[in-house]
């Protein structure tokens, strides 16, 4: 496993991350808690140093999950978690709050779920453009540092956000903001290429999240028309793709792998899918770690070894960057 220091933070990460989400509704939907205990430890013995949720996640049960599989270890690792759905008053849908109150409880507990204070680092959870531009939430996450609830801050981006360069850039003003999280991969290039290079450019850490595209890019899904395709852009329209994306997703992936056979053939002597997508993000933008969902072993070791791999050929990741633009003009 390779590792890299996370902006400015000084917190020496993995390259590759893992996320850990809920088991009833997302990429690990059907597992069980005792299985995803064993991916938790498995990344453990492969090198992953770096642990991601949300409070969110199965309402504080994925937080959970992830204390309990790391036990003694929660100190020796690096743990990340998401702040900013209130699912506390409410059965419903959570809604979205920031305000310092709030946010100062909602991370109290998930110290106490994950067994771990301070949480290594904090993130916002998908704050819109309004809230971005306010002080307020920068109080917050000041006061979160204080009262020794988070050693690092950051904000974790919505995909879904018509506005997500503008939201990008303003947190990214803000010396709170120490690290910033959001989707790339050969399907989702803009506005997360630029994103990556500013934030660079600013001394933040950059985290990528989505890295398969949501099954598309490891090929865990292989059809819109399947059923599991279907449930899953019901989940991701929820929050992080709009309707139609995973339609327009798997024609561009297609489109991709039709004009680009050859190129395509030649490196899939190498890699598998998983991995070509991994190797893209880290031959196209800098990034200090990438979150991978994995449901098998298997899978979770293909992501390690991705990054042992060597970059991809220069002439293929510009006409990954070509087919990208000229793709099926599907897109809602």
């Amino acid at each position: 496993m390779r590792y890299t220091t996370l902006g400015d933070t000084g917190l020496r990460v993995s390259l590759i991350a893992y996320g850990v989400y809920g088991l009833h509704s997302g990429p690990y939907q059907g597992l069980s808690k005792r299985d995803l205990v064993g991916l938790i430890r498995e990344a453990r013995r492969l090198g992953i140093n770096f642990f991601e949720t949300a409070d969110v996640y199965d309402r504080g049960e994925a937080e959970r999950i992830l204390g309990e599989a790391l036990g003694d270890e929660r100190e020796e690792v690096i743990i990340a978690t998401k702040i900013g759905y209130d699912f506390y008053g409410s059965p419903e849908r959570p809604r979205k709050r920031f305000d310092p109150e709030y946010l100062v409880t909602a991370a109290e507990r998930s110290c106490e779920r994950i067994g771990k204070c301070p949480i290594d680092l904090i993130y916002m959870h998908n704050p819109p453009l309004e809230v971005l531009r306010e002080p307020a939430i920068y109080e917050a996450m000041d006061t979160l540092r204080e009262e020794n609830l988070a050693k690092h801050l950051g904000v974790s981006l919505d995909p879904s956000d018509p506005e997500l360069l503008a939201s990008a850039r303003e947190a990214m003003k803000r010396r709170q903001t120490e690290v910033v999280e959001f989707a790339y991969s050969m399907l989702e290039q803009e506005p997360g290429r630029t994103i990556a290079y500013e934030a660079e450019a600013a001394g933040k850490g950059i985290v990528v999240m989505l890295p398969f595209a949501g099954g598309i890019l490891d090929e865990s899904l292989s059809s819109f028309e399947e059923g599991e395709a279907r449930e899953w852009e019901e989940w991701y329209a929820g929050g992080k793709r709009k309707r139609g994306w995973y339609r327009w997703a798997f024609a561009t992936y297609q489109f991709m792998k039709n004009v680009l056979q050859a190129e395509f053939a030649e490196v899939l002597e190498q890699s598998t899918p998983a991995q070509i997508a991994i190797r893209f993000i880290l031959s196209t933008i800098p990034v200090h770690s990438i979150v991978v969902a994995a449901r098998t072993r298997e899978k979770l070791r293909e992501a390690v070894e991705a990054v042992e791999q060597p970059r991809l050929p220069q002439a293929l990741v510009e006409k990954l960057r070509v087919a990208y633009g000229a793709g099926p003009c599907t897109r809602t």
